[in-house]
C-alpha cells in the first residue's frame, strides 16, 4: 500500500528542479536590489569626486565608473533572467504535476488491482459459503426427518463433545428456521450455556 511518507518523498524529488529555480530567482531579485542601491552609492561619490577635484581624481572617477557600467549591466540583464527563469519555472511546474499525475494513476492502478484480487477471493469464499450452507440445510433436513422416525435426537447426548455442541447450536438455529420456531440453545450437563452472538 501506498504510504503518505513514501508519497511526500516522491512530491518532494518533483519539486527539487522547481525549488531550485525559485531559489535563483530570489537571489536575482536580490542582486538586483543591490546592484541598485549600490549603483545610486557609487554615483553619489563619483559627483563629490567630480565637484572636488576632477583632475586630481580622474583614476579614481574612471575606476567608479567601470563600476557604474558594470551595475548598469547587471540591472539591465537581471529582468531577462528573470523571464527566462519564470518560463523555466512554469516549465518546471508543468512537468513536476504531470509527473505527480503519472504517479498518482499508477498508484490508482494498483489499488484496482489489489481490489480486484480482493473481490474475486471474496466472491469465491461467498460461494463456497453458499455451498456449504446449501448442504448444511440439506443435511439439517434429513436430520429432523430422521430424528422423527427415531424419536432421539443423537446431538443431544450428555457425552457430547465441543465440536457437538457447536454443531448443535448450528443445528438449532437452523431448525428453528425450518419450522418457524424460536431456537433453543442446548448445553451438555455441567457445561456452561453458550452465548448466541
Amino acid at each position: 500500500m501506498f504510504l503518505l511518507a513514501e508519497y511526500i518523498s516522491t512530491t518532494s524529488s518533483f519539486r527539487k528542479p522547481t525549488a531550485e529555480i525559485e531559489q535563483r530567482m530570489e537571489q536575482v531579485q536580490k542582486n538586483l536590489h543591490t546592484n541598485e542601491t549600490r549603483l545610486n552609492d557609487l554615483r553619489v561619490n563619483r559627483g563629490k569626486l567630480s565637484i572636488e577635484n576632477a583632475t586630481e581624481n580622474s583614476h579614481i572617477i574612471d575606476r567608479l565608473d567601470k563600476q557604474i557600467e558594470s551595475c548598469r549591466k547587471d540591472i539591465s540583464n537581471a529582468p531577462v533572467e528573470l523571464s527566462i527563469l519564470e518560463e523555466n519555472l512554469k516549465a518546471s511546474q508543468q512537468q513536476t504535476a504531470a509527473k505527480q499525475m503519472e504517479q498518482l494513476l499508477s498508484q490508482q492502478k494498483s489499488c484496482a488491482g489489489s481490489m480486484e484480487a480482493i473481490s474475486k477471493k471474496l466472491v469465491k469464499a461467498l460461494e463456497i459459503s453458499h455451498d456449504l450452507n446449501i448442504q448444511l440445510t440439506t443435511a439439517t433436513t434429513r436430520y429432523v426427518a430422521l430424528q422423527k422416525q427415531t424419536n432421539v435426537d443423537v446431538l443431544m447426548k450428555p457425552t457430547c463433545r465441543p465440536s457437538e455442541q457447536l454443531l448443535q447450536v448450528v443445528y438449532e438455529t437452523l431448525k428453528a428456521e425450518l419450522e418457524g420456531s424460536k431456537p433453543q440453545t442446548a448445553r451438555c450437563p455441567g457445561q456452561p450455556p453458550y452465548v448466541r452472538i
